[in-house]
């Protein structure tokens, strides 16, 4: 009684389109989530082999054919990267052992020799210049510094650099903190240093940090000396300070630093409230260079120490809160406004000297190297 073909196949195309709407579902779902994320490669992909036209390898002494496939880059070689078509290229000091002997790869595998422009001690970076004919110059690509944007923590961030043998090497990741104060190995503090998810590699010296739209924020550095706290983390010199020293260096063979002479200490609300300090911002003087430009200005710093939780801070000092009308609130407040001084510049300092407001005049001196 049921054998009837106009029963079966109803109830067929009940159930056919049941399941057609099912699998539309499911191609729907694959087609929106998978080839997204397929996508997001992709265009990591295609953005590194756009912006490694400007990465290069640089290589200062002579290498044999096991230097060249050992997976740990011998001394005096790294990477680095084209910021002009002059044929300027920034890298890492780490990179040039024989200065006269210095040779560039590109891109392409062409290989060019190269001459030092200059380097700069403090942040162990240096300009070199690609010594080839004027037309292999006009077809360079340099890549472009982002000074106006500051990085921020968590931000995605893409590396990359290139070996001897002109392959790419990339590393991707995030910021994972900026602004870190860091000891170099030869016990040196550095301040405004990026930190990265990631590990500089060997053959990631020198080379630049971008965001993900291919803009320099900074310049992959193995200057640190590594502890088993920073054993997943690597470093980089920010746009900012890689920028302004490039130019230096270019200029005049290497930096001129402005150096007021004193150490400082943030201040914020808790230490405000802990010793009855004017205000709330701003930064206090820890220390005075005799003989420098702020001990010569009369800028006082603190004789007393005092405990904030678990950190021992000397107290006591004058308080910044601005210069030349610009206010401060840390050392890299007032670092960035002294990127812009010369030595010999005059500045004009506030300070509370306790409750009281005053403005000095500081004529800088200048840091060495």
């Amino acid at each position: 009684m049921f054998e009837g073909k106009g029963y079966l196949p109803d109830n067929t195309g009940h159930y056919n389109v049941g399941g057609l709407l099912i699998i539309s579902l499911l191609i729907f779902v694959t087609v929106a989530v998978f080839p997204g994320m397929a996508s997001g490669d992709r265009h990591t992909v295609k953005l590194l082999q756009k912006l490694g036209r400007g990465v290069v390898a640089v290589n200062s002494l002579p290498t044999s054919s096991r230097d060249l496939f050992s997976p740990v880059p011998h001394k005096g070689i790294g990477s680095g990267f084209i910021i002009d078509r002059k044929g300027h290229v920034l890298t890492t000091m780490d990179a040039l052992v024989d200065l006269y002997s210095i040779e560039v790869t590109l891109a392409g595998g062409a290989r060019w020799p190269a001459s030092l422009k200059g380097m700069d001690e403090k942040t162990r970076l240096a300009v070199i210049e690609i010594q080839s004919p004027p037309g292999v110059l006009a077809r360079l690509t340099p890549l472009v510094f982002d000074t106006k944007r500051l990085p921020e923590t968590g931000q995605d961030t893409l590396a990359l650099g290139r070996t001897i043998l002109a392959r790419p090497v990339a590393a991707k990741g995030i910021i994972g903190a900026v602004d870190r104060s860091v000891a170099t190995s030869n016990g040196t503090i550095m301040t405004e240093i990026l930190q990265t998810s990631f590990v500089i590699a060997p053959g990631l010296n020198g080379a630049p940090l971008f965001d993900s739209s291919g803009r320099v924020i900074g310049v992959c550095t193995r200057m640190f000396t590594p502890s088993p706290m920073a054993s997943g983390a690597g470093f980089a010199i920010p746009a900012e300070i890689a920028s302004w020293v490039s130019s230096q260096v270019i200029e005049n063979g290497g930096v001129k630093r402005a150096w007021l002479g004193i150490g400082l200490q943030a201040i914020g609300p808790a230490l405000q409230n802990l010793l009855d300090l004017p205000v709330s911002k701003g930064v206090m003087v820890t220390k005075v260079t005799p003989g420098g430009p702020a001990y010569k200005a009369g800028l006082r710093a603190g004789n007393k120490t005092v405990r904030m939780g678990n950190r021992i801070l000397r107290v006591g000092g004058d308080i910044m809160v601005a210069i030349n009308g610009a206010p401060v609130a840390s050392e890299a407040d007032v670092l960035r406004i002294l990127r812009h001084k010369k030595p010999g510049d005059e500045i004009l300092v506030s300070i509370y000297r306790g409750d009281r407001l005053r403005r000095l005049r500081v004529k800088l001196g200048r840091q060495g190297n």
